[in-house]
């Protein structure tokens, strides 16, 4: 057996009543001890496609002292108590064809199955008692301590069969099922945490990296800004000298177009003057009035006046008002040109503090999805790692705690119809020696 100190007992049975009622004892002796049955193995003989005959198929005993049926039918089998089974525990048919649905549409294998619910085998064949366990061996004359009794590809089960052991088949045992699932659910969720670790740890050094390149660009827009104020504090003399020249070149405008009106009035009044002496000087052509002479004298010599104040202005403006006009309008232009530097520079500043500072605005949004995506992913994490302790919890649940004093039950019939040599029914008592 497994392990030292598991109880094995060989129940041999004569008829369907004994099975059930040997059956129902190991239940209840098990649950009283607390103790786990481990493995089953039934050596017994089996039954199989009477067609709408539940009684005449499935295991087949010796009919009762009053006449009872002797096969324990699907019916029966889904019947029969529950055993406290141990984790991977097994039940194994050693009966004929006891895996083999046939034209009955079912098997005792399969119903076994249904009802216990552990991993349970049956014969796809029929049973030959052999001296080997892998081939089959004649075991006429034998009288050895080991026998074996499965389904071997000879005679019925194949009349050209070389004698190897025909594989029984296997039924899963719900535990066994649920926890091959769960531990396939946990690889799968562990795989899945080790991916969303790998997210974690790719996020935190995107976190790391992006809290960098932010703290590189703040740093890039404090130079930035350091130097937009230094621009400013070096333009503002000159903004205050261009709001002065500003003024000054207003007056200056104002004082340009005063003269310009000024020489305008004093031409329109030497030609007034001059038109006055022409006329004085026609009237005397006229009359030949000598009074008339001294009085054109007196006119030309206001003409005289005129004409020499315009020349007087426009000296005073070619040689005085205009070169210090052009000084003036030079550096106004100066002053405007160096000023319009600092704006320029200020406004490239400002259009490349506004970048830097929509690339932190970014950047720190970005910075913030990644907190908040690596915050679910934790959360994620933690979902998962708790889903994984919750399914180990179960299988946990689903094993059991196996005890030392687990139990191990054959159950032999005397009554023959397992197949002898030349496949007819015999008679013979059953001693199993099994190597499990």
């Amino acid at each position: 057996m497994s392990k030292s100190g598991d109880k094995v007992e060989l129940l041999p049975v004569t008829t369907k009543n004994d099975f059930i009622a040997a059956w129902g004892s190991i239940a209840s002796q098990a649950q009283s001890n607390g103790v786990k049955v481990s493995y089953v193995a039934i050596f017994s003989h089996a039954i199989k496609d009477h067609i709408g005959v539940d009684q005449d198929n499935g295991l087949e005993f010796v009919k009762d002292f009053d006449g009872s049926e002797n096969t324990l039918g699907r019916n029966d089998i889904l019947q029969m108590n529950i055993l406290p089974w141990a984790e991977n525990a097994r039940l194994q048919l050693h009966a004929c064809n006891s895996a083999l649905s046939g034209e009955r549409g079912w098997n005792p294998a399969e119903a076994f199955h249904q009802r216990q619910g552990v991993t349970v085998s049956g014969e796809q064949g029929y049973s030959y008692m052999s001296k080997q366990q892998d081939v089959y061996v004649d075991t006429s004359g034998y009288s050895g301590e080991e026998i074996y009794l499965y389904a071997y590809a000879r005679r019925r089960n194949g009349p050209i069969g070389d004698g190897k052991r025909i594989l029984p088949k296997m039924y899963e045992g719900r535990n066994k099922v649920i926890i091959d699932r769960l531990r396939s659910e946990i690889h799968s969720l562990e795989q899945q945490i080790l991916i969303v670790s790998d997210l974690m740890n790719q996020l935190r050094a995107s976190i790391k990296k992006l809290t960098t390149d932010l703290s590189e660009l703040e740093n890039q827009n404090s130079i930035l800004v350091k130097e937009e104020d230094k621009i400013i504090l070096r333009s503002r003399p000159l903004f205050d000298e261009y709001k002065l020249l500003s003024t000054e070149r207003e007056e200056k405008k104002k004082q340009l177009e005063d003269m310009k009106q000024k020489r305008n009035r004093l031409i329109e009044e030497g030609q007034g003057q001059e038109n006055y002496v022409n006329s004085l000087i026609d009237e005397y052509n006229k009359t030949f009035d000598d009074s008339l002479l001294e009085k054109i004298k007196a006119e030309e010599r206001k003409l005289n006046e005129i004409v020499g104040a315009i020349k007087a202005h426009d000296i005073h403006f070619d040689t005085v008002w205009y070169p210090s006009f052009q000084q003036f309008a030079e550096k106004f232009a100066s002053v405007r040109d160096k000023l319009q530097l600092d704006l320029d520079e200020l406004k490239r500043l400002k259009e490349e503090i506004d970048s830097l500072n929509h690339r932190i605005s970014n950047l720190r949004d970005n910075l913030k999805e990644k907190k908040s995506h690596i915050t679910q992913k934790e959360r994620s994490l933690e979902n998962l790692k708790a889903q994984v302790q919750d399914k180990q919890r179960r299988v946990l649940e689903l094993r059991g705690d196996r005890l030392s004093g687990n139990r191990s039950t054959f159950f032999a019939s005397p009554r023959g119809n397992t197949s002898d040599e030349d496949g007819s029914p015999h008679s013979r008592n059953i001693e199993i020696m099994s190597r499990l």
